[in-house]
């Protein structure tokens, strides 16, 4: 079993990582009426949240803020911004576009041709199709593929073709997205992904 510093630097690389918190300015469907009022039980983000964390500055001053009161006490750390205040993502698609302009995914379907061109499952969907689709038209080193399109192996897919192969033959970094939304919420943002779904009938 790995500990939580080995996790980093398995993703990140070797180093010592303080957490930065930071405040997007969002709320909480669970207090906001969307699904509840009031918080969970353990939602006291005043309790957790340092001094520099607040909504009215933007997340680059708020990292600052952070790498500079942390620095005083910690040195030769590498920083880990940290969502701890509500939802980073409770808001429509125009403004969290404009609070993330660094983050962009594109989305490649995949229409499932190996399979005869009617099927729209995405587990379904094979390494054959992604390359015949993708080959020279990916921009970024880094493909996202869901894992429903993998067997139980949970690295080889319908055709035979493993995840390590299919990333040689597009020569990008294929990584295997979880089928939940805040698992595959995580994932994206890890890094800018180009996502290989099926295409709709």
């Amino acid at each position: 079993m790995r500990t939580y510093a080995e996790y980093l630097a398995s993703i990140f690389g070797p180093g010592k990582y303080q957490k930065l918190t930071l405040n997007a300015g969002h709320d909480c469907p669970n207090r906001d009426g969307t699904l509840g009022y009031g918080g969970c039980i353990y939602c006291s983000n005043q309790a957790f949240s340092p001094a520099y964390c607040h909504a009215a500055a933007t997340l680059e001053e708020q990292l600052q803020a952070g790498r500079a009161f942390f620095s005083r006490k910690y040195r030769d750390k590498r920083w880990l911004p940290y969502f701890q205040t509500y939802t980073s993502t409770n808001a429509d698609l125009d403004e969290l576009r404009r609070q993330y302009p660094m983050i962009e995914v594109k989305v490649h379907p995949i229409k499932n041709n190996f399979f005869g061109g009617n099927v729209g499952v995405a587990g379904l969907v094979t390494a054959t199709d992604i390359i015949a689709q993708c080959e020279g038209r990916l921009s970024s080193g880094t493909l996202g593929v869901p894992a429903v399109m993998l067997r139980e192996e949970k690295d080889t897919f319908l055709d035979d073709m493993t995840i390590e192969q299919l990333g040689q033959r597009l020569g990008v970094k294929v990584e295997v997205l979880p089928t939940s939304g805040g698992d595959e919420a995580k994932a994206l943002l890890r890094s800018g992904l180009h996502i290989a779904r099926r295409r709709r009938p």
